[in-house]
């Protein structure tokens, strides 16, 4: 972000090619800076951490498990 401001803050920029030829085209470095703000947002929704992703985690989930007789069962045999 602090190279977008130090370039001028514009969100597109004039970019001469190696033939001579200038075109207009968006700030590379605007486009990291939304690429990697997509990718934090993806990661975040994956582990909950946005309000739709908290909303998935049911509070089943989150509560701890009662055994059932199968695991007491096997427990008692030594498995």
């Amino acid at each position: 972000m602090d190279k977008f401001k130090q370039t001028g803050g514009n969100t597109i920029i004039s970019y001469t090619n190696k033939g001579g030829a200038t075109n207009i085209i968006k700030n590379p470095a605007l486009v990291v800076v939304d690429d990697l703000n997509k990718t934090a947002l993806a990661y975040w929704r994956d582990l909950g951490l946005t309000p739709a992703g908290l909303k998935r985690i049911s509070e089943e989930a989150m509560q701890k498990k009662t055994k059932t007789s199968l695991e007491d069962v096997l427990k008692g045999i030594g498995i």
